[in-house]
């Protein structure tokens, strides 16, 4: 799976590749200083302070990364494993074909050279790459010199055993690495999903503040407004009642209009109550407002509501909920009113990434093929609300048998 890469791992890179340049720097300065020749010049492993060199310029280009993408940090992981690895076995074999005894301070000077991209091998990938890299190198050196030498030999018992030392140091610290790194990212994504439900939380309690406070305001223009109106419009038309209408003089009509006016306002103030207060999909929530609309549904045509909602339901958008009740909605009106059902079962549960919704009446049922005016209608708005946020809709039915609403949606992450 490809991962981006971890925050500041290119920069620590960086930082340790830049003080191993420093640290082979300050070799033929010391060696000057102490017996007044540069003998390192002539060290193969002096090609390692060009290595380091290139690999820090490499690191410090960002047009490298935007132009190589994910390609950008296994190079310069290779390049810092294999390089001075091949040196090391060049040295080595070298010294096997002329009948030397392996240096093994080149040996061991190996194994402080490969921590550096250890650190972020183990930190960015898994630590099966970790063996995989540093275990087949081990093996692959161990091979090239065994066959070079013509068999295990006592000259190079101590390089295999050098070689095999510094691989079980290089993957205990690989896995001690990708453990922390591992609880890390957990950690984190625990921080995130905790994040998240605060912020979930956080917009539930002041959506439900908003409805309490939409309904507080409408329960007050209810008692003292939309009252008060009516008792004026009720006082206005006993006033009409004593004026006669056969003669109508200037009073008889203002009363009239005044009771025009009063009836308007009392109309207009029903329909601003009617929309300051919060429909059950806002108030209640989904599960709790697909609950209450099946069980009322289920009291007034006296038909038993099987309702099952899962609770593992993720939080869905406002368009997916709306869309989800008036399917419902519409499926229950039809099962008890034209399909006479008495038993009806409501399912809607989520099986990532799928929610489903699945309405079934044991009612009359019908010929989907030929349906009649009154109900095509209902039909056709369900797959159009399905359509809109992405799912399908489907319906199985047959004389006597029952109808099946099914409606699926695959969500998103």
């Amino acid at each position: 799976m490809k991962r981006p890469l971890e925050a500041n791992l290119v920069a620590i890179f960086r930082l340790f590749v830049g003080l191993e340049m420093v640290a082979l720097s300050l070799v033929p300065l010391f060696e000057y200083v102490l017996i007044g020749e540069f003998q390192f010049v002539h060290d193969p492993f002096f090609s390692l302070l060009y290595q380091s060199a290139l690999l820090f310029v490499y690191l410090s280009i960002p047009l490298f990364q935007y132009r190589l993408q994910q390609m950008y940090l296994p190079l310069a992981i290779m390049a810092a494993v294999f390089i001075p690895s091949l040196i090391n076995l060049n040295t080595v074999l070298e010294s096997l074909s002329r009948g030397e005894a392996v240096d093994m301070l080149h040996v061991w000077a190996l194994l402080p050279l490969l921590m550096i991209p250890l650190v972020p091998m183990a930190w960015q990938y898994t630590f099966r790459s970790v063996v995989t890299l540093f275990g087949g190198l081990a093996f692959l050196e161990t091979v090239l010199v065994i066959f070079n030498a013509g068999g295990i030999r006592f000259e190079i018992l101590d390089f295999i055993y050098a070689t095999f030392i510094r691989m079980v140091s290089l993957l205990l610290v690989g896995f001690m690495i990708s453990q922390l790194v591992r609880v890390q990212r957990q950690q984190r994504d625990q921080l995130r999903t905790a994040n998240l439900r605060l912020t979930r939380q956080a917009l539930v309690m002041e959506e439900m503040a908003t409805v309490q406070e939409r309904n507080r305001i409408a329960r007050e223009l209810h008692d003292t407004l939309a009252h008060t109106l009516s008792g004026l419009a009720v006082q206005l038309e006993a006033v009409k009642t004593l004026i006669s209408p056969t003669e109508p003089n200037e009073v008889y009509l203002i009363v009239n209009e005044a009771l025009s006016n009063t009836r308007e306002g009392l109309n207009e103030t029903r329909r601003v109550l009617k929309a300051l207060r919060a429909t059950p999909l806002v108030e209640l929530g989904l599960a709790q407002a697909l609950t209450q609309m099946a069980e009322g549904l289920g009291k007034q045509q006296n038909a038993v509501m099987e309702i099952y909602i899962s609770n593992r339901l993720p939080l869905l958008s406002k368009p997916m909920e709306q869309t989800i009740y008036r399917i419902a909605q519409e499926a229950l009106k039809n099962a008890v009113q034209h399909a006479n059902a008495r038993i009806i079962a409501l399912d809607l549960d989520f099986q990532p990434p799928m929610l489903t919704l699945r309405i079934h009446d044991d009612g009359a049922g019908f010929d989907p093929a030929r349906i009649d005016n009154s109900r095509r209608f209902g039909m056709e708005g369900m797959r159009e609300r399905a359509e809109l946020v992405g799912g399908s809709l489907s319906i199985e039915s047959s004389h006597n048998q029952g109808t099946t609403i099914l409606f699926k949606v695959e969500l998103s992450e």
